[in-house]
């Protein structure tokens, strides 16, 4: 391992915490008795990996385990947990991978961002010993051109030894394994693999790059191919595209594919909004645990589409807005009165909701309204659970 001083990355200066002062902003600790002291591998989980408890249970003995949270920059929480340790030999990431990047919390740590966090990654050397790896687990980190890139420079940023997967990492009957084939540049990886046998999922994400109906980079693909992949999926919103600042428009011939598999859907920071289908629904739930983060969703107002129906299983709605969803029932009907324009709930479903607005929805045959069963903006409220704003 070389220590990272010569680094040719230019970045900001960042104030550190001193050793001997208690540390802020770190990862929650899942270990239930801490020796720092004593620990020489580190094991960080992301937010976004559901079977995380296995993961707990598999760990080497000794291993320190800590999980990322929500909301808080995840780099920063592996910084501040790291800052003022020393005689560290194996840190290891558990998180949804794609070609050339790792997904952390709400970000993504790849070779286009690195300089971003160069003092982070700077600090993180500092806790290491000079023979100390870095093993990244998430589907296809590794892969191709981009990924043994990536690892290259985080091991440069760092000066540990790196390693990462070029396949699905996770669960076997699913195509998955806890082999990291790819090293970095003279890397000599001598820390234990972490091996997981009864996790129940693959690691993957599937990244929308567009607003086309349908092919490659979009969101029925993307929503296609989570149904058809087993275990726990992740569907990432580009920033690129969806985090500029405009509004985009998803414009659809059909309605999307019915949602029947566990999946986190993260939005960027647009507007996406509905056109090509009238009297519709942009998101139909129809089983499965399904969370919904950092969408502002608009349904194109009268005449227009509902936002969300969950027919079954259970969803999480977190830092949304839902405005100008639109549904229309037989009039007197029970589907009539319970068609809430921005989200229907069906009897037997769960959601949560979380610091989530409801904005200029309506339900034509119902009696309109923000809440209630026959609400514009809410309707079928049995497995409602809300909290925050």
């Amino acid at each position: 391992m070389n220590r990272p001083t010569d680094f040719a990355f230019s970045a900001q200066s960042t104030a550190w915490h001193r050793a001997d002062q208690p540390v802020t902003g770190g990862a929650l600790p899942l270990t239930t008795s801490l020796n720092h002291a004593a620990a020489r591998s580190v094991l960080f989980i992301d937010s976004g990996v559901e079977d995380y408890k296995t993961l707990v249970q598999s760990a080497a003995a000794g291993t320190e385990i800590y999980r990322l949270r929500d909301g808080v920059d995840a780099t920063q929480q592996i910084t501040n947990t790291l800052l003022g340790r020393s005689g560290i030999e194996s840190v290891q990431i558990v998180s949804h991978g794609r070609g050339g990047g790792l997904k952390l919390g709400e970000s993504w740590l790849n070779a286009a961002n690195l300089s971003t966090y160069a003092n982070q990654l700077r600090s993180w050397g500092e806790a290491l010993t000079d023979s100390a790896d870095i093993l990244l687990y998430g589907c296809n980190v590794g892969a191709g051109a981009a990924g043994q890139g990536f690892v290259n420079l985080l091991a440069q940023a760092t000066g540990a030894d790196v390693a990462a997967s070029e396949d699905l990492t996770g669960n076997a009957a699913l195509g998955g394994d806890w082999v990291l084939e790819v090293t970095s540049e003279n890397g000599q990886i001598e820390s234990r693999s972490l091996m997981a046998a009864d996790f129940g999922s693959v690691l993957q994400t599937f990244t929308v790059t567009n607003t086309a109906n349908d092919g490659a980079g979009s969101l029925r693909q993307a929503i296609q191919d989570a149904n058809d992949t087993a275990g726990d999926d992740v569907i990432q919103f580009d920033g690129a595209t969806f985090a500029d600042g405009s509004v985009d428009t998803l414009n659809l011939s059909a309605a999307l594919p019915r949602i029947d598999s566990n999946v986190s859907l993260r939005g960027g920071s647009d507007t996406l909004a509905l056109t090509g289908i009238t009297d519709s629904t942009l998101f139909f739930v129809e089983s499965g645990t399904v969370s919904f983060q950092d969408f502002v969703l608009d349904g194109g107002g009268t005449n227009g589409n509902r936002l969300i129906f969950v027919d079954g299983g259970n969803v999480n709605l977190t830092d949304m807005t839902l405005q100008n969803g639109f549904a229309q029932g037989g009039a007197g009907s029970g589907g009539g009165l319970g068609a809430g324009g921005a989200l229907f709930i069906n009897e037997g479903a769960t959601v949560n909701i979380a610091n989530t607005s409801f904005l200029n929805n309506q339900a034509i045959g119902g009696a309109g309204g923000t809440a209630g069963g026959a609400g514009g903006g809410l309707a079928g409220l049995r497995g409602f659970k809300g909290t925050g704003s």
